[in-house]
């Protein structure tokens, strides 16, 4: 067995179906198909099951009760069988190709994993391209620096993975965590890496429902959730790269920035922050007290285009102006 696809299933019953077939009409034909039910609610596995009748690729896994992407990814990978695994949220799905680009892309390079782009799409057109970028190296410091700059996403898709990455770890695991999820795991997927490989091959659409997010709000559960991930990952460099610090900061305060940006109220940031460790809530409490409106999109401006120098003594040049 060549590749298992890991599908968490939680509420999916519109977009489940094209998930499935996106996965089933792949050029390349040696996979399994691990589905975990994170207990949805709905019909979602009503629908996969009619599909696992007719294809033993299939093996399906009920959790006990929701325990989060997190946790079900861990439950999916934990029971893969596969020589290379590929993570794919059931409401996105995958070009016909994907599948054989990743596979050659990871056999030919040796590399521990294979980072391809997205095509972000909605109901009616495509939206974006994402591209990923690594201007610092291949190793793991490299990659650390690219992910702390926003040039590498820390998303588990439109990425092929090793096995040996998993094999016989015992990662931190969140129970409930269902934002920010990914990059707590593939931050420490990272320390193990021997090197990461890109290609420009679209492997991946990521769906968007343009309708819902244009209404949607970032509530007070998710709000700490996400802190929480940027906590986790700040408290990871801290520990095991210390080395890397200027670009910890540079990630901190974008992070704060992209929350400011989405209408996140200083209120809600540092009610949320509360539950935070105390060494990293400076750039939180900074910003959340004395940016707001037009000078949110200075400073982000500013911080983009300088990125090999500590955030806080180009924030303190600029406030001295």
């Amino acid at each position: 067995m060549q590749i298992s696809v890991i599908i968490p299933v939680y509420n999916v019953e519109k977009y489940i179906e094209r998930c499935i077939q996106s996965i089933l009409k792949q050029s390349f034909q040696d996979f399994e198909i691990i589905v975990v039910n994170d207990h949805t609610p709905d019909g979602s596995m009503d629908i996969v099951k009619k599909y696992a009748r007719k294809d033993r690729r299939f093996t399906l896994i009920d959790n006990p009760r929701n325990m989060g992407l997190m946790w079900t990814r861990m439950v999916g990978y934990r029971n893969a069988k596969g020589r290379y695994f590929v993570f794919c949220d059931s409401d996105d799905f995958l070009p016909e190709n994907a599948l054989e680009i990743l596979h050659g892309a990871i056999t030919t390079s040796g590399a521990s994993i294979v980072v391809g782009g997205i095509r972000t799409i909605s109901d009616n057109r495509e939206l974006r391209l994402i591209k990923n970028k690594l201007s610092y190296g291949t190793d793991s410091d490299a990659i650390y620096k690219s992910l702390m700059t926003l040039e590498l996403m820390h998303s588990l898709c439109g990425k092929i993975f090793d096995r040996k990455l998993f094999d016989n770890k015992e990662f931190d695991t969140f129970e409930g965590l269902t934002n920010g999820e990914d990059g707590v795991l593939f931050y420490q997927l990272i320390e193990n890496i021997d090197r990461i490989e890109l290609i420009d091959d679209v492997v991946y659409y990521y769906y968007v429902n343009t309708a819902s997010a244009t209404r949607s709000r970032i509530t007070d559960n998710a709000l700490n959730k996400m802190l929480f991930s940027s906590d986790y990952i700040s408290g990871y460099i801290n520990k095991n790269k210390p080395s890397l610090a200027v670009y910890l900061e540079r990630r901190e305060i974008e992070r704060l920035l992209g929350l400011l940006l989405c209408g996140v109220s200083k209120k809600r940031i540092k009610e949320n922050t509360e539950t935070l460790d105390p060494d990293r809530l400076c750039s939180y409490n900074c910003l959340s007290n004395h940016f707001n409106g037009i000078t949110i999109w200075v400073y982000y401006i500013l911080l983009n285009s300088s990125p090999s120098r500590s955030v806080y003594r180009l924030l303190k040049k600029i406030k001295n102006l």
